[in-house]
């Protein structure tokens, strides 16, 4: 494979740059025709009319640039040091005139599913996915693919419903990465960008005004910065003195997030005499300590 080609994968796979013939012709200082022949014998990047672009024929192409495999993977190393190490290694092969690719079919079937999705979502593509739900049950459903995020161990896509679906259409749902069983093309958008900027849990993407107000003391402040835990989007630091870090935690389900959270580090976490939340959580703290005592 020329280094011309490796560059348009590169391309592809970076939603910042659309692969129209004028900019490849601009990219590499050659003619439309040549850019033409470049892919005239490849079968993984193909010209799409109506789109008006190149794009990749498949979700899985054959090979993926290291350095965008690094990309898409690297929040899901935890350790700082070893992230830190192999982001030297990424740079340097950066740095060098080659493009090293990685063949995908040597891939694990999770890391091929992200990768289906990262360009589904770079693609504005509307899939059909096979779904399986709780035990052997299995749903087919038309999403389009917003997000894919990871709490460090699995991995999760917010997807709206599309409107071939039928129901649901619109609504935002979370999907484990893990029970998708297929995933295929059923459109292109050239109107609509699917990729939406958020961050959330299982339960589903964080809305900016749905937190509650939390208060630190030294011990649980030390233990949450040493695993880093506060790097977490769930987490923002808003004020620190000497005792107490106060921190703003986003959530979707209070009972299941805070209030675990809460019960698990009291006396250590307490909820803030400013939060509105605080009546209704300690009551129900209250209420399962008599439970378990009872």
């Amino acid at each position: 494979m020329n280094e011309r080609i490796k560059e348009v994968y590169t391309r592809l796979y970076n939603d910042k740059f659309s692969c129209t013939k004028e900019n490849l012709k601009e990219l590499f200082g050659v003619t439309q025709k040549t850019i033409e022949n470049t892919f005239k014998d490849n079968d993984e990047i193909i010209y799409d009319k109506k789109l008006k672009r190149y794009r990749f024929s498949k979700l899985l192409p054959a090979h993926i640039p290291y350095k965008i495999f690094y990309d898409f993977f690297s929040d899901s190393i935890n350790n700082k040091q070893i992230k830190s190490d192999l982001s030297i290694i990424t740079h340097a092969l950066t740095d060098s005139e080659e493009i090293l690719m990685v063949k995908t079919d040597l891939l694990s079937e999770l890391s091929k599913k992200i990768i289906q999705f990262k360009t589904a979502i770079n693609e504005n593509c509307v899939l059909k996915i096979l779904y399986k739900k709780n035990g052997f049950d299995q749903e087919e459903k038309f999403i389009k693919p917003n997000t894919i995020i990871s709490n460090g161990f699995t991995y999760y896509l917010y997807g709206t419903y599309h409107e071939k679906n039928k129901k649901n259409v619109g609504e935002t749902r979370t999907f484990e990465l893990s029970r998708v069983e297929k995933i295929d093309i059923e459109d292109f958008v050239d109107n609509e960008v699917f990729r939406k900027d958020q961050f959330g849990n299982a339960f589903g993407p964080y809305q900016k005004d749905k937190y509650v107000l939390l208060e630190f003391d030294r011990m649980s402040t030390d233990f949450f910065k040493k695993a880093n835990i506060f790097n977490n989007p769930t987490y923002e630091i808003i004020d620190i003195d000497i005792d107490t870090l106060t921190v703003k935690m986003f959530y979707n389900s209070l009972d299941i997030e805070v209030l675990k959270l809460i019960q698990q580090w009291m006396p250590h976490i307490k909820i803030s005499n400013q939060d509105k939340n605080k009546d209704i959580l300690y009551s129900k703290i209250k209420e399962n300590f008599y439970k378990l005592i009872d």
